[in-house]
C-alpha cells in the first residue's frame, strides 16, 4: 500500500467503532479518578521499567506474527511496514521517557488501527474486523491486558 492509501485508511478507521486495550478490566468509575491518576504516576515513575508499555510492545510484536503491520508516528506521517522488534522497542522507549507523541499501527492491510498516545495506560483499536480482533483479545490476555468496548 502507498503512503496515501495508508493515510486514507487510517483516517477512515478513526471514525469507526473502537475498543480499548487496557491494564484494567474496564473503565474506572469517576469517583475513583484520583486512584487512577495515582496508578498512572506509579507506572510512569521510572520510564525504563515501564510495565504497561512492555506489555503493549509484546502484544504488537506478537501480532506481527499473524498479520501485516505498518507503523507511523502521527507527527511525521512516515509509515514503516513490518517493523523490527528493535525499532518498536526504541519507539516505545521514546514514548515512555518523553511522554510525548504517539504511535499508530495499521493491522492486516488496514482492517484495524491501533493507537497509543504517550502517557496513556491503554491503547485504542478502531475497526470491527472479527479475525484480527479475536487474535488481539487472545494476545492481550497472554500479556495480562484486557480488551473492552
Amino acid at each position: 500500500m502507498s503512503k496515501e492509501d495508508l493515510d486514507s485508511r487510517r483516517e477512515t478507521l478513526l471514525r469507526k467503532p473502537y475498543r480499548i486495550i487496557d491494564i484494567l478490566s474496564g473503565r474506572t468509575p469517576a469517583r475513583f479518578a484520583a486512584a487512577y491518576f495515582a496508578l498512572e504516576k506509579h507506572f510512569f515513575r521510572d520510564p525504563t521499567a515501564d510495565m504497561p508499555y512492555t506489555r503493549f510492545l509484546n502484544l504488537i510484536v506478537k501480532l506481527g506474527c499473524y498479520f501485516d503491520i505498518a507503523v507511523c508516528r502521527p507527527d511525521d506521517e512516515k509509515w514503516l511496514c513490518s517493523p523490527e522488534p528493535e525499532y518498536l522497542l526504541e519507539r516505545f522507549r521514546e514514548l515512555a521517557e518523553t511522554r510525548r507523541g504517539g504511535l499508530h499501527f495499521l493491522i492486516d492491510g488496514g482492517k484495524l488501527l491501533v493507537t497509543l498516545d504517550a502517557g496513556d495506560l491503554y491503547m485504542t483499536v478502531y475497526g470491527i474486523s472479527p479475525r484480527p480482533i479475536r487474535r488481539i483479545k487472545q494476545l492481550a490476555r497472554s500479556e495480562g491486558l484486557f480488551v473492552f468496548k
